[in-house]
C-alpha cells in the first residue's frame, strides 16, 4: 500500500464486487475479502485501501465457471471416470 493510496468505503467496494456490504462484513469476520483498515479506535470506520481491492481481483480471476470460488487460479487435475459397478441379475 502506498502513502497516497486511495480508501475506499464498504459500499464502493461492494459496487465494484458485485455483493452486499454485509457480505463484506461476513467475509471481514471470516478473514475472507480484500485486506482492510480500521480507521481511528475501535468503532471506526471501515476502509479498503485501493490497492488492496485491486489485488483481491486479480486473484479471483477465473478461467471457466467451473473455477468461479476457487482462488488462486490453477490448473485443474485430471478427473477421473467412474467406474460402472456391474448390475447383478436376480437369481
Amino acid at each position: 500500500m502506498s502513502p497516497v493510496d486511495r480508501y475506499l468505503t464498504p459500499r464502493e467496494v461492494a459496487d465494484i464486487l458485485g455483493v452486499t456490504p454485509k457480505t463484506l462484513g461476513n467475509w471481514r469476520v471470516l478473514g475472507k475479502g480484500p485486506r482492510w483498515v480500521l480507521l481511528g479506535k475501535l468503532h471506526g470506520p471501515v476502509r479498503y485501501p485501493a490497492s488492496a481491492v485491486t489485488a483481491y481481483m486479480a486473484t479471483r480471476d477465473s478461467r471457466s465457471s467451473h473455477d468461479v470460488g476457487s482462488a488462486p487460479v490453477q490448473d485443474a487435475p485430471a478427473r477421473r471416470r467412474r467406474l460402472k459397478r456391474p448390475r447383478i441379475q436376480g437369481i
